[in-house]
């Protein structure tokens, strides 16, 4: 979506919710279909449940974002668990990351307070 249009899609949205979902559906997919090959079951998927996330009340609906995030954050998290097992390097990663002003704690990844590392 190299051309993408804010404010055609901002309108498009508040005059016709309808018609808004129905283009931005042709385009998710028309992404989908421009992507190789090798990503387009990983994107298919990706695109239902993003839809699936979008039905129901608002409450349901922050409730499926929420999930998601929550899933997407211990997805990290055990990603971030792998690499520091196979590297052995656990320790030099922290202190990168530290130098960078993230803090792992154990929710996750968070800004350390007052926006620097810890001493």
């Amino acid at each position: 979506m190299q051309n993408f249009d804010f404010d055609y899609w901002k309108n498009l949205a508040a005059l016709s919710p309808v018609e808004f979902e129905q283009q931005r559906r042709m385009a998710l997919q028309e992404v989908r279909n421009s992507s190789p090959a090798v990503h387009q079951p990983a994107l298919t998927t990706l695109l239902e449940t993003l839809c699936t996330a979008q039905q129901g009340t608002p409450m349901e609906r922050a409730v499926n974002a929420q999930t998601l995030m929550l899933e997407s954050l211990a997805d990290l998290k055990a990603a971030w668990t792998s690499l520091v097992e196979a590297t052995g390097e656990g320790s030099r990663i922290e202190r990168a990351l530290l130098n960078a002003q993230i803090q792992i704690a154990p929710m996750g990844l968070r800004a350390p307070p007052g926006g620097s590392p810890p001493a």
